[in-house]
């Protein structure tokens, strides 16, 4: 598959709807750095990577090398970023040490596909937003934009950049992202930074 191809981000359907934002809920139910956003989604082209568990790696290791083939590291990169910095990735208040090293364990299979905690990792890791265009329904098909915000962000490092993904039943495509966000939406997201859409 050449990587010269991109493709528009609503491949199902030519009048696909505009992304849907679901109101914030309790966050106590859900231990997650996730906020709805609003992003525009023209001028946005998928890069197809192989759809596997390991899509979401393979999307970072194409953002930041231009291929695929760096994917074990940046996978061995999250896990050992998570297991060190449990706390910041992981509400411990909510999810105990075993239910960690079980995530931990699983994760460590090679096709596991990520989670939102990997999401929520790699922000951290890379220190910027992590805008995901999620499928929400099939019928008709509804999407959302959901926003990981890095975890001990210091103000005067974080970088008020981000990177684009796109989401389908846990396969992910990294998105070619010709726009930038506005001031306006990154400052929503940074007073919504610890809520979530669920």
């Amino acid at each position: 598959m050449s990587h010269t191809m991109a493709y528009p981000i609503h491949r199902r359907s030519a009048s696909a709807p505009p992304p849907v934002t679901r109101k914030v809920k309790n966050t106590k139910t859900n231990p997650s750095a996730v906020a709805s956003a609003n992003l525009k989604t023209e001028n946005r082209k998928l890069i197809p990577v192989i759809k596997d568990g390991n899509s979401f790696f393979r999307s970072v290791s194409y953002l930041f090398s231009g291929h695929e083939r760096n994917y074990i590291k940046w996978r061995k990169a999250i896990i050992a970023f998570e297991s060190l910095f449990p706390d910041h990735v992981f509400h411990t208040d909510l999810i105990d040490k075993a239910v960690r090293y079980e995530h931990a364990q699983k994760l460590s299979i090679n096709r596991t596909p990520a989670t939102e905690f990997e999401l929520i990792a790699f922000a951290t890791m890379v220190q910027c937003q992590v805008y995901v265009y999620d499928l929400i329904s099939t019928r008709p098909y509804r999407f959302v934009w959901r926003l990981y915000l890095p975890r001990f962000a210091c103000e005067q490092l974080y970088d008020k950049g981000y990177l684009t993904f796109y989401r389908e039943r846990n396969i992910y495509s990294p998105i070619k992202d010709n726009l930038q966000v506005s001031t306006d939406e990154q400052h929503h997201a940074r007073h919504h930074r610890w809520r979530s859409v669920y």
